[in-house]
């Protein structure tokens, strides 16, 4: 009875690492924070350690959920990074005058929007 209950554990946690797939792929961050909780009740009640094709596909969706946990910060991160640039002054505007004179123009904070 016990091995029974051990291995709907297992089940159970891989029934998680493929909805927090899912959660990683619909960036639903509260919902993979929720998961975490559950997560960790599944690991504390295996008491034993897990059969040996249990370990290789639970290990083969960590690591597929690790990669693209670690994709999806590097994306944040990319985007945060293109904002903050984005919101710093923006380097002048070089023009010629009809002498031939280089000039700079700096750019003017305003309310307009901006749209390509």
């Amino acid at each position: 009875m016990q091995m029974f209950r051990i291995r709907g554990v297992f089940d159970a946690l891989e029934d998680l690492m493929d909805k927090e797939r899912r959660a990683i792929l619909d960036g639903d961050f509260d919902e993979l924070r929720r998961m975490m909780a559950e997560k960790e009740r599944l690991i504390s009640a295996a008491k034993i350690a897990p059969p040996p094709q249990s370990v290789a596909r639970l290990k083969a969706k960590a690591e597929r959920n690790q990669n693209m946990l670690r994709a999806a910060a590097q994306g944040i991160r990319a985007v945060s990074d293109h904002l903050a640039k984005a919101g710093q002054a923006t380097k002048p505007l070089l023009t010629y005058s009809r002498s031939g004179q280089r000039q700079a123009h700096l750019a003017r904070n305003s309310s307009m929007e901006r749209r390509a």
